[in-house]
């Protein structure tokens, strides 16, 4: 029970700066509670976080599109391929799309995909595979996720923006994550600001423990460590169902490739 109660509390001592960076003092981590986090975000980049429809009734107001990202619009990652999470509102659109830029501002990515139009929380993993080489090291790539509210009119959409740049671990920070249980990996990203990867951990272990309500917890405080409180209790939704391949490629290459998605109901 202690123990449990330790795990429960993994995401209780986690403190948002104002740059939506952690610095945390779990009992299970080595490193020095002094230290700051090794890969400091030293400014807001431009993007948006909550939607911003364009035209027509694709969500309401009240209730819009969110990024899952801090409020600098800056997801770090240590993945060559990583994934990404939005929370779907109600919505009557059923299409989705994704689009990665690099720093050129040139398109690598891009896949449109079903929804239900349920509300809910999504991810989407970028496919590892010889069309898309893995994200470097130190750079940073743009998104922008959309839904699309009317297929006939590209301007009716519902979308918002960020950024992810992938950093490089220590060894002994590799070495540490490859030791670490499961419940312990979430905390350890979260301590070097290493936000994708703290969502998809976190998010995996909800997934294979689907009723274990210290996980829950552990997700919503993240969430509103970083202000976003109004999803922080949003459930993770089926999604998604591929539904044009065409729409997939690369500037490089005619090639098309598949997105990786997962998700579970909580």
């Amino acid at each position: 029970m202690r123990q449990k109660q330790s795990r429960t509390t993994l995401l209780k001592n986690c403190l948002a700066l104002s740059l939506g960076l952690f610095v945390c003092s779990w009992p299970t981590l080595t490193l020095a509670q002094s230290q700051q986090p090794s890969t400091t975000v030293k400014r807001r980049l431009p993007g948006r976080r909550v939607g911003a429809g364009t035209r027509g009734p694709c969500t309401n107001p009240k209730q819009p599109l969110v990024a899952l990202i801090p409020d600098t619009n800056l997801g770090l990652t240590a993945e060559k391929y990583p994934t990404f999470f939005w929370f779907i509102p109600p919505t009557p659109a059923r299409t989705a799309e994704f689009v990665l830029n690099n720093e050129k501002k040139q398109e690598i990515y891009k896949t449109t995909f079903a929804i239900t139009g349920s509300p809910g929380v999504i991810n989407v993993t970028l496919p590892a595979n010889a069309t898309l080489p893995p994200l470097e090291v130190n750079k940073n790539y743009s998104w922008t996720f959309s839904l699309i509210c009317n297929p006939s009119d590209p301007s009716a959409v519902d979308f918002v923006q960020g950024w992810v740049q992938r950093v490089s671990l220590s060894r002994d920070l590799g070495n540490q994550l490859t030791k670490a249980a499961p419940r312990d990996r979430p905390a350890i990203y979260a301590k070097e600001g290493i936000w994708n990867d703290t969502l998809k951990s976190l998010s995996e272990l909800r997934r294979a423990n689907p009723r274990d309500r210290a996980l829950t917890t552990d997700w919503e405080t993240l969430l509103k460590s970083v202000g976003l409180d109004t999803v922080a209790k949003a459930p993770l939704v089926q999604c998604c169902s591929q539904t044009n391949r065409a729409s997939e490629d690369t500037r490089s290459t005619s090639s098309t490739s598949k997105p990786s998605t997962s998700s579970s109901t909580r």
